[in-house]
């Protein structure tokens, strides 16, 4: 579909890596996924977070559960919610 993810460096994750704020900015994201669930780090506190500032000055923050539940529906609904995002972002 035209949209490129960006592949996980090596370590313990499959589908994921850790790392910073910094690290992230440096990919230069067009969209960010934000994990929203209650145990998920908050976003007010990201506030004085300079490289946060910089993805979202930039990027594009979508709403993200990891947790999807497994239909048809729930992916369908994210992948608009990312689709959109990205339709937003061209001129």
């Amino acid at each position: 579909m035209g949209v490129r993810t960006a592949a996980p460096a090596p370590g313990p994750g499959v589908n994921w890596a850790r790392g910073d704020w910094n690290t992230v900015a440096l990919l230069e994201p067009d969209v960010v996924l934000v994990d929203v669930r209650a145990n998920a780090e908050p976003l007010v506190s990201l506030g004085d977070v300079p490289a946060w500032r910089e993805l979202t000055a930039r990027a594009t923050v979508v709403p993200w559960n990891p947790e999807l539940p497994c239909s048809a529906r729930a992916h369908a609904d994210f992948f608009g919610a990312v689709a959109a995002a990205l339709a937003a972002r061209t001129p």
